[in-house]
């Protein structure tokens, strides 16, 4: 009785640490209570949680295996398998969990959340919508759910919903970077190329190191037809991040544009030198 008294303790302990965002600690419990109770299905079932949490997937897949043989076949265990093939980055195996958890469990949020995130990468835009605008109603104040959804919304070519949804956001979390370049991006599909821009520098400036996001911010000085910011923000993209082959294109584009072939040449030999096998670049050098 006395060790039942301890694993309800370390597990509950556990179960803290988990909402707290508190993952080593909560892999340690969750440790303890194995030692405790080898057998004991919460204890796996926490420390597969905190493991993927913490991107040790290998170690996780060991306590998702034990849960398999203690024959634990729960939404949650299904989720978690998910969760492990989404991290090894096998999508067809997630995706056929996430409908295991859905097809008993569909209002389980983290799955929705999941299955919102496959379903976009696969391009399966209007179930992702499905999925993830369920998944907003049930968890209104979750800001990777609206985020999610907002960037679905885009691909479809809705961008003012995409704004809807993101406006709690902007009260909420005003400098989220991802958040802003969302918005940028809603109001360059707009055609409203100074909102564009002014949340895209908001953007590149709470994340300065986001190569991707300052690419977008040269591409709303294209739209405006400011060619020099452009290029010294390609320019600055390259220097900061050489592998990052969005931004060489563009510079060779933009100096293309402007007729400045000299320096359109030299990006292309650079670009060339840079991805020798990608045939796009050498068809920019012959360009």
């Amino acid at each position: 009785q006395h060790n039942d008294k301890e694993v309800q303790t370390w597990a509950l302990k556990g179960e803290l640490e988990l909402s707290l965002q508190d993952l080593p600690a909560a892999q340690t419990s969750f440790e303890k209570v194995i030692e405790l109770s080898p057998n004991s299905p919460l204890a796996h079932l926490g420390l597969a949680r905190s493991l993927l949490a913490q991107n040790k997937v290998d170690a996780a897949a060991i306590h998702i295996r034990a849960l398999e043989r203690l024959k634990l076949n729960t939404p949650m265990v299904n989720y978690l398998r998910a969760l492990e093939a989404r991290q090894k980055n096998d999508i067809t195996t997630a995706r056929d969990a996430l409908r295991e958890v859905l097809s008993v469990a569909p209002n389980h949020a983290p799955s929705q959340l999941l299955m919102g995130q496959i379903l976009l990468l696969q391009r399966d835009l209007d179930q992702a919508k499905d999925v993830l605008s369920r998944y907003v109603s049930q968890v209104p104040n979750n800001p990777a759910g609206r985020k999610l959804l907002a960037a679905v919304l885009l691909e479809l070519g809705d961008p003012d919903v995409a704004i809807q949804t993101l406006a709690p956001l902007e009260q909420a979390t005003p400098d989220d970077s991802q958040m802003l370049s969302l918005l940028g991006t809603a109001h360059m599909k707009l055609r409203d190329f100074d909102k564009g821009q002014m949340y895209m520098a908001r953007a590149s400036k709470q994340a300065p190191e986001a190569s991707a996001i300052r690419t977008q911010l040269a591409v709303t000085h294209l739209a405006k037809g400011e060619n020099e910011q452009a290029v010294a923000e390609l320019q600055a993209v390259i220097d900061h991040d050489p592998a990052f082959e969005r931004a060489d294109f563009l510079l060779v584009l933009t100096q293309l544009r402007a007729g400045k072939l000299d320096a359109a040449l030299n990006a292309a030999q650079a670009l060339v030198s840079k991805h020798p096998d990608a045939a796009q670049a050498h068809n920019l050098l012959g360009a």
